[in-house]
């Protein structure tokens, strides 16, 4: 008894050629039985069998054909695709177009510093809580503060020794407005050694 065709497909070739030896074989023992056991078999069952024993010979033979095939493909593809190496899959994390390359571009970071005047008298005041040390005055004295109802103007002197100033500006001023004073740092990109392999 032979096992199914399925079978065989995924048999290996070993296994495939024993089982065709064995087919022949037993195709040459049957062709030697005496004549009156074939006599009645003459009318057709010699042929049927005669048929039948190549068959699975055949079938053995395209079964091997097809796996040496397949394994042939495989190795194929594998070497096609550079030589199995498979590249890792990077997701897309952003899109854009690029503007312009002007190297002479800063990135500036800017704080504004906020006061209170603590007295007005016409475009004059006396600013508090910007600063708390009148050394701090005198070193930023030349930075310009403006208010936010839109008025602009300087410092003039401090007051003591608390961080008072006295400020001028170029129009009346309120006591419920707020003096602001803007300072610009500039900044520089955060250096990974790492991403561009460069010693630490």
């Amino acid at each position: 008894m032979f096992p199914p065709f399925n079978v065989l497909m995924f048999a290996p070739a070993s296994t495939v050629e024993a089982a065709a030896t064995e087919a022949a074989s037993a195709a040459a023992a049957s062709a030697k039985k005496p004549a009156a056991a074939n006599k009645s078999k003459q009318s057709g069952g010699d042929d049927k069998e005669m048929s039948i024993a190549p068959a699975p010979k055949q079938a053995f033979g395209s079964a091997a054909a097809a796996a040496a095939g397949a394994s042939a493909s495989g190795s194929g593809s594998g070497s096609g695709s550079g030589g199995g190496m498979r590249l890792p899959f990077l997701p897309l994390v952003a899109s854009g177009t690029l503007q312009s390359v002007d190297p002479k571009k800063c990135i500036i970071k800017r704080i504004v510093l906020s006061g209170y005047p603590i007295s007005v008298h016409k475009r004059m005041a006396v600013i508090r809580y910007m600063f708390y040390r009148a050394e701090d005055i005198k070193w930023f004295k030349p930075v310009e503060v403006w208010t936010k109802n839109g008025l602009t103007g300087h410092v003039r002197e401090p007051r003591g020794t608390k961080g008072y100033m006295k400020c001028n500006f170029n129009d009346f001023i309120k006591q419920n407005d707020t003096v602001c004073m803007s300072l610009y740092k500039r900044q520089f990109p955060k250096w990974d050694p790492n991403a561009f392999n460069t010693p630490h």
